[in-house]
């Protein structure tokens, strides 16, 4: 089922640090099926999100906008509290609880919103009014 994947030859001695991979359908079932498949099969290997009700993101283990945070924040020899991060949708919460100043944008994701310091409902200019009202 899983022949894109293969290909990639996600093994645990692969020398692929990250990659991600989205995978979209018509059907909310087949995007269900698809996710129990890639947690039975490749669980230990990969991890799989439902981003939308017809998506499913597909990045190595510990491959994360959180862990990219993290490397750029040790890199810069920041601290939690320096950064900011805006997310719009249930893959980006653990970036927000990985900085300071968690910022949502147009989220109905309860998840997302309660991790957010901050809301902003539009998404429209949404970057530059959060670095206006919240950073500057």
């Amino acid at each position: 089922m899983f022949k894109a994947l293969n290909c990639l030859k996600i093994r645990r001695n692969t020398n692929l640090n990250s990659f991600k991979i989205i995978i979209t359908s018509f059907s909310k079932k087949k995007i269900a099926a698809i996710k129990n498949t890639l947690d039975a099969e490749l669980g230990d290997k990969i991890t799989s999100t439902v981003t939308e009700p017809r998506a499913i993101e597909i990045t190595a283990l510990g491959v994360s906008k959180a862990s990219a945070a993290n490397h750029i924040m040790s890199i810069l020899h920041l601290k939690k509290e320096d950064a900011a991060a805006l997310g719009d949708s249930g893959n980006d919460v653990p970036l927000l609880e990985a900085v300071g100043l968690p910022i949502a944008i147009n989220s109905k994701n309860l998840t997302l919103i309660k991790n957010a310091k901050y809301i902003i409902s539009k998404f429209k200019n949404g970057v530059s009014k959060a670095i206006e009202q919240y950073i500057l």
